[in-house]
């Protein structure tokens, strides 16, 4: 496939320097023996080779590196068989985690850009990990994120990742008064965000355009000091934290239209598509 059609496929323009290292990573791969291992790598496209090649501060060795190395995971993870299970609805504990996880797709930018909303305040941790492994936990952001990965080959998702809930909310369905009191709650929130990452960074570089946490507690930066080191540094350098609502909906309007802003941070999407989340035992009760 030409550079020209590639660029065309994911949306963005190489520059000089960048098109003299993807011919040597072409070599590199190029050189790479063909087995189980290697297939993915072999197959790879450009502009999946690109994501890495920027995803790793524009070294074509260290790309070549992360390509093989991700090559080797997904043949070891099965992913496209896992993905393929979950495409078709026959992963019973990502189905019955899907119908309950407060996450999903807002819509498309007029660039094609994906835009995620993650209310992670309203993920009952302590109890999803009492049913649901971490594997299982991990399975559904890998499977998110694999999707995403065939569909937008451009990556640059804007991603926003809630970390507050409304006063009712607190009152009838949140998991806990105030998430960053509870240790229990913190802890299993903490292991769940690095079993995810640790799979989640090396393999899908260049997801991210933009990260937005909003509604954060103060109490947020304790936890973050802490968070921070499992995601990948290029993926840190893409975060806004944002607390006053004021802020929040005057940031976000300068990437994403009204559409596509939630109606609790000021914009119009309504989030019919996106489960409440909350109390998990509540949920439980309202599925039977």
């Amino acid at each position: 496939m030409s550079t020209e059609k590639e660029n065309v496929e994911f949306q963005f323009e190489l520059t000089e320097d960048e098109k003299v290292k993807l011919a040597e990573i072409r070599k590199a791969i190029e050189a790479e023996e063909q087995n189980d291992h290697t297939h993915w790598l072999k197959n790879s496209k450009d502009h999946e080779r690109i994501r890495f090649l920027r995803g790793h501060k524009h070294s074509p060795k260290t790309a070549h590196k992360m390509l093989l190395g991700t090559s080797k995971w997904r043949h070891e993870r099965k992913i496209n068989d896992v993905v393929e299970k979950v495409e078709k609805g026959e992963h019973e504990a990502i189905e019955k985690l899907k119908s309950y996880y407060p996450s999903g797709a807002l819509g498309d930018t007029e660039d094609g850009n994906q835009v995620v909303l993650y209310r992670m305040a309203m993920v009952d941790f302590p109890a999803l990990l009492k049913e649901f492994t971490t594997e299982e936990l991990a399975i559904l952001n890998i499977a998110s994120l694999e999707m995403a990965w065939r569909k937008y080959p451009q990556g640059n998702m804007f991603l926003i990742i809630d970390l507050g809930f409304s006063e009712d909310e607190k009152k009838t369905n949140a998991p806990v008064d105030s998430i960053w009191k509870v240790q229990p709650y913190i802890s299993a929130l903490m292991k769940s965000v690095k079993v995810s990452s640790a799979e989640v960074d090396p393999n899908f570089p260049e997801s991210f355009q933009k990260i937005f946490f909003v509604r954060v507690p103060s109490a947020f930066w304790a936890s973050w000091k802490i968070a921070q080191y499992f995601v990948a540094e290029r993926t840190r350098s893409k975060i806004e934290v944002l607390s006053s609502e004021k802020s929040i909906y005057n940031k976000i309007k300068q990437h994403l239209p009204d559409e596509l802003i939630p109606t609790y941070l000021g914009g119009k999407h309504a989030m019919e598509n996106i489960p409440p989340g909350g109390k998990y035992d509540l949920f439980l009760e309202q599925q039977n």
